[in-house]
């Protein structure tokens, strides 16, 4: 089996302007044949490529269940356990649909005073510090439940 051969059971998608060249010199690496293998890969369905990268289908089930599941989770132990609401930053859902898509409608967070923020800009202290005791109290709360709910 010659390695084009081998390269395209491999990669899914058209091999584009294959370039092969020795790594080494001959006898360099005693009885091996050691070869560099320069490919582009070409996607004839960009669609195919970003489901393959994605998994959508996966995936997107597993950020669904984030909303549907894991947040109501904390919701439900931090109030059982007098715990203040530190989850109020997580939109409500309001519905979802997975198939070659994924759709996930949640609340418009705008409406409560968030905001998207150049990213590149960072925050300042007073907004860093508050930032990480949400994030504290959040794990905290993780790390809350576990031993709670654990049977050691």
């Amino acid at each position: 089996m010659d390695l084009m051969t081998i390269l395209k059971t491999k990669i899914n998608g058209e091999i584009v302007n294959p370039k092969i060249d020795s790594l080494t010199a001959n006898g360099k690496n005693y009885g091996s044949l050691m070869l560099k293998v320069d490919v582009k890969v070409g996607y004839l369905n960009k669609e195919e490529a970003i489901e393959e990268v994605f998994n959508t289908k996966v995936t997107f089930k597993t950020e669904i269940a984030w909303y549907t599941d894991i947040i109501p989770l904390y919701h439900n132990f931090l109030e059982e356990n007098g715990i203040e609401n530190i989850l109020e930053c997580f939109p409500k859902v309001y519905g979802s649909i997975v198939d070659a898509d994924g759709i996930l409608l949640l609340e418009n967070l705008a409406a409560k005073g968030y905001a998207n923020k150049n990213r590149l800009e960072g925050f300042n202290l007073k907004i860093s510090r508050e930032i990480l005791a949400r994030l504290a109290k959040f794990n905290a709360s993780g790390l809350a439940m576990k031993i709670k709910t654990s049977r050691f």
